[in-house]
């Protein structure tokens, strides 16, 4: 995530309505030695001697250090060159109180009204007093009015007593309530200083609601502050004084990148952005928790992709979830050579507006070896089998018994044991968690006729026999291979199917179906506060959905001769949250759904010396149905195809192993386009630039995959070693990513 503007309160002015400053002291210049104090008041009330120079006439304190220049010390937290927040904001002083006794008898409700009507977006009230009156009250509302955010210090009687007092006691009121913090100091170890005030558990019913302090109050540092004093020096100072203005040189820095956002919701970032303190949420304590700049500024929330609109604040169109947007599979090529998607603009759920760059969530890392370590006739398997011929019988299905008659069932059982002293609930006994999958049955009823089901199942020579996953010849040899397995057919891999197979004539058998993969069932949910970020709540669908999917499938397997065979497969397959087989998440979730009709042919084929061959080819038409106001438009027909060769032979090198070799060049997009809309830019209006970009999905470098394997049998095949090695070549069709994978195992039977 990148920053489109500002964190030094450019364009920000600060009033500080305190004992005045130090109007030259070197911390007030700007890098170029420019003075960024303006022309302040001083409002001397019933004091005959508060404004009696030229200095203090415009907000300026004339006492030096040792004497406590509290505004000059204050000014430093906030807007200091080299000891503030927001080092390159405008002071407005406006000087109320005695630096030489401390005290403040000057009209300091005036000089908050005087400072919201002179451009202050954020007053600083490092003041304290004993009560709030009519007058503190109205002088509150006329500077909210005015759209400035009021910060206050909760002042240094000792934390059991909360701050509800004078000007806090205002947070709480109709007209005031959200452009108003009440800060508490806290020492370096984010503990609350035994000095400072606390919310408590004050609250106070307006407009027929119950609102409590604790809720508009925020801590910071304030225990031995380093800033900025009267003669030009450096000086530390404690208190809640010192707390009040790091929160003021925040909302400063907020305001200055988002310049878009009222100062109200400058307040509402600052309390949603807090680190949590003390009782976990909210509390009598610390409030809401510590303000922290660097937290303050970071995306807060899921962030959305932009697609359109006008204004950030206002635009509906965008899609969630932009922060962890992925995308893998054959559509990624296209994602990740956009140059577009390098920097668009994502906003967080305060409607502030960052640079994101969506290609880095391209997901291809090469192949997934998890199903390949777990396939059922590598491991343990349970299975209970008949004396059926066709249909789903597992490829590792050896030996059938007619122990179920006209059933035959094959599947992997995992069986996970947690021991009683590690379970998550009391008990006193261990615990059994077992779970099933690749489960495959077919019944027979009658002769030439079965029918099929299937839980969780691969679907690799399920439908078409000469695939290679459906000759135990290949067994174990290749890491993936998935161009000689029927890939469009697959595309439901891992889902269930209900289907029936018939024998037509002698070598000839058709089988038709249907498979489905149902999708999780996580989604986003957004909690929005009234008025804020309309984009919180629209477009939700499918931004943390997983991938579904479900075919129509009819195959054809033929054994022509002897020595060969030849399978073709149909397949119609409707993707949801995924294309071809891949996976998209958050704003690169591309389609809501994408609908491929496909034809996959198999040819298997002896060669004589023990060697055999399978010669695949698919070829697919995609058609995408776009999310609605997503990042992708005006999408071509995509097509696809996938092609390989595997061979295989027996006793090469000694008695009872296996060696094979496959060369494929997995799915792959051969043509197809699609438009690309996102916001690319944001004025300090919040106002877009939207942008458009043409983008081939087509991939320049195919991925090529080339495989090795080689088993051998010992003990009558009790013990098996099994070694397996693939490289791939521009992975997922990246050109130039390579990748290697190796394999040795040893299966240990019965």
């Amino acid at each position: 995530m990148g920053f489109l503007g500002n964190a030094d309160g450019t364009g920000v002015t600060i009033g500080i309505v305190d004992t005045g400053i130090q109007l030259n002291h070197s911390q007030f210049l700007n890098a170029n030695g420019v003075s960024r104090v303006l022309p302040g008041t001083c409002l001397a009330g019933f004091s005959p001697t508060l404004c009696s120079t030229a200095d203090n006439m415009i907000g300026g304190d004339d006492l030096t250090w040792p004497t406590v220049t509290h505004g000059t010390h204050v000014a430093g937290i906030a807007a200091g060159l080299t000891t503030g927040l927001a080092n390159n904001a405008w002071i407005l002083p406006v000087r109320v109180c005695d630096s030489s006794n401390g005290s403040c008898p000057g009209d300091i409700d005036g000089g908050i009204v005087w400072a919201s009507q002179h451009g202050a977006n954020v007053v600083n009230l490092s003041v304290g007093g004993t009560f709030l009156s009519g007058t503190d009250l109205n002088a509150a509302r006329t500077a909210v009015a005015n759209g400035t955010l009021l910060v206050v210090a909760a002042g240094n009687s000792g934390n059991a007593t909360p701050a509800a007092g004078f000007l806090a006691g205002a947070a709480l009121y109709d007209g005031v309530r959200g452009s108003m913090l009440v800060v508490g100091a806290v020492d370096n170890n984010g503990n609350i200083a035994s000095w400072s005030q606390t919310p408590g558990t004050t609250c106070m019913v307006q407009s027929g609601q119950n609102y409590c302090m604790q809720n508009y109050f925020v801590v910071a540092p304030g225990v031995g502050i380093v800033s900025s004093v009267g003669g030009g020096g450096y000086g530390t100072l404690s208190g809640t004084s010192m707390a009040t203005p790091y929160v003021t040189g925040v909302a400063a820095d907020i305001k200055s990148m988002w310049p878009y956002l009222s100062m109200a919701q400058v307040a509402s970032v600052i309390l949603g952005t807090t680190i949590d303190r003390g009782a976990p949420g909210p509390d009598p304590v610390y409030g809401m928790g510590e303000v922290n700049l660097a937290k303050a500024l970071l995306p807060a929330g899921t962030t959305a992709l932009v697609t359109g609109g006008t204004n950030v604040l206002t635009t509906k169109n965008v899609i969630t979830n932009a922060t962890n947007a992925t995308i893998g599979g054959v559509m990624s090529v296209g994602i990740a050579g956009s140059a577009m998607l390098k920097s668009v603009v994502v906003v967080d759920k305060f409607g502030r507006d960052y640079t994101a760059d969506l290609t880095k969530g391209v997901r291809n890392e090469g192949f997934d070896i998890s199903s390949f370590v777990q396939l059922d006739q590598l491991l343990a398997m349970s299975s209970a089998p008949g004396t059926v011929e066709s249909g789903l019988k597992a490829v590792s299905s050896q030996g059938y018994s007619d122990a179920l008659g006209l059933i035959s069932m094959s599947g992997y059982v995992n069986t996970v044991t947690t021991p009683a002293a590690f379970a998550t609930e009391p008990t006193t006994r261990d615990q059994m968690r077992t779970y099933m999958t690749n489960v495959a049955v077919s019944a027979s009823p009658f002769q030439d006729v079965s029918f099929d089901m299937g839980y969780k199942l691969r679907m690799s020579g399920r439908l078409n026999q000469y695939d290679v996953g459906a000759s135990p010849a290949y067994d174990g040899l290749f890491v993936s291979a998935s161009a000689v397995n029927s890939p469009y057919a697959a595309l439901t891999d891992g889902g269930n199917y209900a289907g029936a197979t018939v024998s037509l004539a002698d070598g000839l058998d058709v089988r038709t179906g249907y498979s489905w993969m149902n999708a999780g069932q996580q989604q986003s949910l957004f909690a929005t506060s009234a008025g804020f970020a309309p984009y919180l709540v629209s477009n939700q669908t499918g931004a943390f959905q997983q991938r579904a999917a479900d075919a129509a499938v009819v195959s054809m397997s033929w054994r022509f001769a002897d020595w060969g065979g030849l399978g073709l497969t149909a397949s119609q397959t409707d993707e949801r949250n995924g294309i071809l087989g891949g996976s998209g998440t958050g704003a690169l979730n591309l389609a809501r759904s994408a609908n491929t009709s496909a034809i996959d042919a198999t040819m298997r084929v002896g060669l004589g010396s023990g060697w055999i061959a399978t010669l695949a080819y698919g070829e697919g038409t995609t058609s995408l149905n776009a999310q609605q106001n997503g990042l992708l438009g005006n999408v071509s027909g995509l097509h696809s195809r996938s092609y390989g060769v595997a061979l295989a032979t027996r006793n090469l090198f000694a008695d009872d192993d296996t060696f094979g070799f496959a060369l494929t060049r997995p799915m792959y997009i051969d043509s197809g386009s699609g438009m690309l809309t996102a916001a690319t830019g944001a004025d300090v209006n919040g106002n877009l630039t939207i942008g458009h970009e043409q983008v081939s999905f087509a991939e320049s470098a195919p991925e090529t995959d080339l495989e090795v394997g080689y088993t051998k049998n010992f003990l009558n095949g009790r013990l098996s070693l099994q070694s397996d090695a693939a490289y791939q070549m521009d992975v997922g069709g990246q050109t130039g990513r390579n990748a290697a994978t190796f394999i040795t195992r040893l299966r240990f039977g019965l």
